[in-house]
């Protein structure tokens, strides 16, 4: 049996992050490629740590402190069998400089999934989750009460859109890691294919102690309540608490003729809903909706992107006692700074943001901002200014209500690309496929489709045209980001 030293070593960063350090083995050693933590064998007469402080001048080019013993396991590989002892150490001097490994990286716990591991850091990798999700337990964060409804929940709402695109598995663990972490308000739809079955499963259990939101887009009454049904079944649940009209294109009253309205009359009577609420991203329909007594709730984009206007709809809501949930709170992702969006938003004690979680970080980042209640000031008030001036006027939102495009043309990205390419990694629009993309654009047949169902009233075709233009620049070297 070899006797194997390791280091967890940490480093606090500027983005509030606490990660740790990884390495890659180079591909021509035993289990090449993956990654593990720096250390070695323990040569004749050392102690563990005496090791272990050789193995980081040899590997790293580190002096390091090790401090508390963090996990001791046994691991048996086909060919040796390891004693493994993982401290936690600091770095006290010397710059990282591999000598041995490929690559390097500090990351958070939430992002272990991302990388694959040797099989012997396995249960140090367990260890290393399971705490990072305690320390999210007993969070007492700020409130938000939702107008009149007896709805008062913490001031982070699960906007459960992106778990469609996970798996059953990955999504309980991120639903099951907000509830325990205090989140109670949870936001789906019956268009967002199975997020309500996931939320379902994972949530059925503690439903009395959760809110749920969902809508239907239906047009009629039929459509209204085989929705509802349908629903109901998959949330796994006799009720909803608001049941919301999702994105209608007039605000649906009494005697309008659709039905709608005294659908949802019907379903709170036979209480299979509790409050009525609508979603829109039309500020005509959404002051309607707030101006007409209606509707329990109004669900609206805002995020620090957002106009007068918004702030103005925002001020009637709380006038009129409405509950205001506020959606795409990173504007679709134009927004970068997760930290600054929260805290903007907390400004406003009537308003409950839904944050899209898709990954565990994602969800840690928001937790995070409840614990530690960032402050709307210094940088982060800085950082809006300066995202203000690039990013408010005529840009698109990515709804993607104008879609399908009839060209092809996958329009909710295309025509925000110098937005998307300058505000995260450009190698991820520059890629082959997202140049065939691009090209689309040039296939346009002006039919009109996507500029009269855009809520914004934008001129899509031309903005598509615009982001082209910018996107060949940037492709040829014209342009430089």
């Amino acid at each position: 049996m070899i006797k194997v030293s390791a280091a967890l070593i940490w480093q606090q960063f500027d983005d509030g992050n606490k990660k740790f350090l990884i390495c890659r083995r180079p591909k021509n050693k035993a289990r090449g490629l993956l990654w593990e933590f720096v250390g070695g064998k323990n040569e004749q007469g050392e102690t563990p740590k005496q090791a272990l402080i050789r193995e980081c001048r040899e590997e790293l080019c580190i002096d390091i402190q090790p401090k508390g013993i963090f996990e001791h396991i046994y691991h048996e590989y086909p060919d040796t069998s390891v004693d493994l002892t993982v401290f936690n150490a600091e770095i006290i001097g010397g710059n990282i400089t591999p000598t041995e490994h490929c690559e390097y990286r500090w990351i958070r716990p939430c992002e272990i999934p991302d990388f694959p591991f040797c099989p012997a850091d396995r249960e140090i990798l367990t260890k290393l989750m399971k705490e990072d999700h305690s320390a999210y337990l007993h969070i007492q964060p700020e409130t938000v009460a939702l107008g009149a409804t007896a709805i008062t929940v913490p001031k982070n709402g699960f906007g459960a859109l992106p778990i469609q695109r996970v798996s059953d598995d990955y999504a309980c663990l991120l639903l099951q890691k907000a509830y325990n972490a205090g989140i109670t308000f949870y936001d789906t739809a019956r268009a967002y294919s199975d997020s309500e079955r996931k939320i379902g499963l994972a949530l059925s259990h503690v439903r009395n102690k959760i809110f749920i939101a969902t809508k239907t887009a239906a047009t009629n009454r039929d459509d209204f309540f085989k929705d509802l049904e349908t629903s109901l079944e998959n949330l796994k649940t006799d009720h909803i608490d608001i049941y919301q009209f999702h994105n209608p294109e007039f605000c649906p009253k009494p005697g309008d003729g659709s039905g709608l309205y005294e659908a949802m009359l019907e379903a709170r009577k036979a209480s299979k809903i509790r409050y009525i609420g609508i979603t829109n991203h039309r500020l005509h329909v959404a002051k309607e909706a707030v101006e007409s007594g209606l509707y329990d709730t109004l669900q609206f984009p805002f995020c620090y992107l957002a106009t007068e206007k918004e702030h103005e709809l925002a001020r009637l809501c709380k006038e009129k006692n409405i509950g205001f949930i506020a959606m795409k709170g990173l504007s679709g992702g134009l927004i970068t700074n997760a930290r600054a969006a929260y805290a903007y938003i907390a400004q406003f004690d009537n308003i409950l943001p839904i944050w899209g979680i898709q990954k565990e970080c994602e969800l840690d980042d928001f937790l995070t901002f409840a614990k530690e209640q960032p402050t709307y000031d210094g940088i982060l008030k800085e950082t809006v200014e300066s995202d203000r001036k690039e990013l408010v006027g005529s840009f698109c939102r990515g709804c993607g209500y104008c879609m399908p495009c009839p060209s092809e043309i996958e329009i909710n990205n295309c025509a925000r690309m110098s937005q998307l390419i300058r505000r995260s990694p450009s190698a991820n629009w520059l890629t082959p496929q997202w140049q065939e993309k691009m090209s689309y654009i040039e296939n346009c047949i002006g039919c009109g489709k996507c500029s009269s169902a855009c809520p914004y009233g934008l001129d899509t075709p031309a903005l598509l045209k615009r982001n082209l233009e910018d996107y060949k620049n940037i492709v040829s070297g014209k342009t430089k980001i």
